[in-house]
């Protein structure tokens, strides 16, 4: 079945001014604030290596940019933050009684320290809330016994830990007794040896805590100072003042729950935990990146925020990126982008990848437009923490004013250290003909899609020239977190719905529950819209074909069909997409479930043409010739 209402809705294209800005200038021709690295040696051997990465097309920079290192974080402004959350102090002794916290399972107090064996565990229910933009929780930590063959326990679904420390919310869906809230591990890895990280490794690979040198297994008989910060959406690990360190995406603004979990036959020692809050630090943004924020020439994110390591972009608001807490690629840049008028020669930005989906070596690629074609793609196999510079040089016969785009690769996390052009270079935001909202699963977010133009969204902005934010997630269903918190000023004229594979699954939940749930988010996501968004058109994307479409209970077909049923209900228009991508090994990436890059082209092509129908006719400019006017 395929329905598309017919509403013709044409394009209100009025008469745009842009303000141009010109750039700041050091000595080597390029502006920038550069920060001094000590990574000088690194960053030739992978400035090399990136070279030979490179797709052919790409331009090089021919001498005409002087190296330079790169940049290792942003510079912190002087004085302390406030303090926003008293601190509290536990010294854990048995004759000191802790209001709100309870010990159970085998334990005992000695020297100090409290002594945790066998399942043992320690849950602290604060009586208000712990709140604040930096949370810092920290204790000292012993592990006294570790058996050779470690016992099975239910309390831990990965088989070497053998401690954790959770954080839950207990006001929300999660409290500290389920997995997803653990944020910190502790891992055997030999009889004499230990590790430190935080995320399941079901979740994403484990991501451990390293030492300057890169080792990350240390002596189990080593006394360890454990500091847990929760700034960014992320957690920070730092043990004994930052010796050994790593982070990653755990989005966490509230704490209700605490606990520490011993494993059956080990036994560990506590000395004391302290938790406090403060604001979060401020850093200097490098004068050009933050000309761009400034003047909207970078797009696709609701909200960004300056760390130490960078720049991050938020696509997700606050309160979809703690829902979607299981999901770190809900933090990645899926259709970010820079998007300016510009005369400069180059464009050189410089980041870090702080996570990488799958495994270390996942490549992936920016994607460089040059006045709406595709001209490179800088493609770099990542690794975590790994900090890289890329230029993208207007080919000779096209210097003067263009318009350039640069897409952020969708699947990996990303911080944004430093952005140059060239000396005098002038550059302004491009004024878009409208807005388009994205919501969906990992089939929308462009999940492992290493050609980041590629997704079909993204096509689907492009053929409008809409400003686009995506706000799909892996592993989403219709919800009332769909569309949820503070947009800025964003406000779409049409919204893309593109949930249902993740509602059918394999099939073999009971159907009435199924559609209970589709009715039930899709009543939220209307809802929602008209709140938030009362102008805007809502579409439906039915889903795209896969493996497996039969099922136990009900097939992908049936599930389809009662999606449109609830559309219909609304009078919302909507797409049947099942056969937009040929369901051949060669348009996906996995076992055809997620559509790789080509697959996504074909759906973007079908797509647009079907919305054709609803939105008009493609937007279509000479965009030299728009560049030009913008500064003349």
């Amino acid at each position: 079945m395929k329905k598309i209402i017919a509403v013709l809705l044409f394009l209100a294209i009025p008469a745009l001014s842009v303000s141009c800005h010109s750039a700041g200038v050091d000595e080597s021709g390029l502006n920038s604030d550069i920060f001094v690295s000590e990574e000088s040696d690194k960053s030739e051997e992978q400035s090399a290596q990136s070279s030979q990465e490179m797709s052919e097309e790409y331009s090089p920079s021919s001498g005409k940019l002087e190296k330079q290192d790169i940049v290792k974080s942003l510079v912190r402004a002087e004085g302390e933050p406030e303090i926003t959350l008293a601190e509290k102090e536990f010294n854990f002794n048995e004759s000191a009684a802790i209001e709100n916290l309870t010990v159970t399972g085998s334990h005992e107090y000695a020297d100090g320290k409290l002594y945790l064996s066998d399942t043992a565990c320690i849950q602290y229910r604060p009586k208000e809330t712990l709140s604040a933009e930096r949370m810092v929780i920290a204790f000292g930590l012993d592990v006294i016994t570790m058996p050779e063959i470690l016992d099975a326990d239910g309390k831990f679904t990965e088989s070497d830990d053998i401690f954790i420390f959770s954080a839950g919310d207990v006001s929300r869906w999660y409290g500290s007794e389920y997995d997803y809230a653990v944020r910190f591990r502790v891992t055997k890895q030999s009889e004499d040896a230990v590790s430190f990280y935080g995320y399941s490794k079901s979740y994403t690979l484990q991501d451990l805590a390293k030492d300057k040198n890169g080792l990350s297994a240390f002596d189990v008989t080593g006394h360890y100072s454990v500091t847990l910060i929760f700034e960014n959406n992320r957690c920070y690990i730092s043990i004994n003042d930052g010796q050994i360190e790593v982070s990653y995406y755990s989005p966490v603004d509230k704490i209700k729950d605490l606990r520490f979990t011993v494993r059956k036959g080990v036994t560990v020692a506590l000395d004391g935990m302290k938790i406090y809050g403060t604001a979060s630090y401020e850093y200097a943004l490098p004068e050009t990146l933050k000309g761009f924020i400034d003047n909207g020439c970078v797009t696709g994110y609701v909200s960004y925020k300056a760390a130490s390591e960078g720049v991050y972009f938020n696509r997700l608001s606050n309160e979809q990126l703690v829902y979607y807490a299981l999901t770190f690629l809900a933090s990645s840049e899926s259709c970010v982008q820079l998007d300016f008028y510009t005369n400069t020669k180059n464009v050189e930005i410089t980041y870090q990848i702080m996570d990488s989906i799958w495994a270390p070596g996942w490549s992936g690629g920016f994607d460089v437009y040059l006045n709406g074609e595709k001209k490179s793609t800088y493609y770099k196999n990542t690794v975590k923490g790994g900090r890289y510079t890329f230029t993208y040089t207007v080919p000779e016969e096209e210097e003067g004013y263009n318009r350039i785009t640069v897409y952020f690769p969708p699947s990996l996390v990303l911080s944004f250290l430093n952005l140059r052009i060239n000396e005098d270079a002038v550059y302004a935001p491009v004024p878009k003909n409208g807005g388009l909202l994205m919501l969906g699963d990992s089939i929308s977010e462009g999940l492992a899609v290493d050609s980041s133009s590629s997704l079909f969204s993204l096509a689907v902005s492009r053929a409008y020239n809409f400003e686009i934010i995506n706000q799909a997630v892996s592993g989403t269903i219709f919800s009332e977190y769909s569309i949820s918190g503070e947009y800025g000023d964003f406000k779409p004229d049409y919204i893309l719905i593109a949930y249902g594979t993740n509602n059918y699954g394999d099939g073999s939940a009971d159907f009435s529950y199924v559609k209970t749930l589709v009715k039930d988010g899709i009543d939220d996501i209307v809802k929602a819209a008209a709140e938030k968004f009362p102008d805007a058109v809502l579409i439906g994307l039915l889903p795209i074909c896969r493996t497996g479409e039969e099922g136990t209970n009900f097939s992908l077909s049936q599930t389809s069909e009662y999606i449109a049923s609830v559309y219909d209900s609304y009078g919302i228009s909507y797409m049947d997409c099942h056969d937009y991508v040929p369901l051949e090994q060669k348009y996906f990436h996995d076992t055809m479930l997620h559509p790789n890059a080509l697959g996504n082209v074909i759906y973007g092509e079908k797509l647009i043409e079907e919305l054709k129908i609803i939105i008009g006719e493609e937007v279509n400019k000479n965009w030299k010739d728009e560049a030009e006017r913008a500064f003349n």
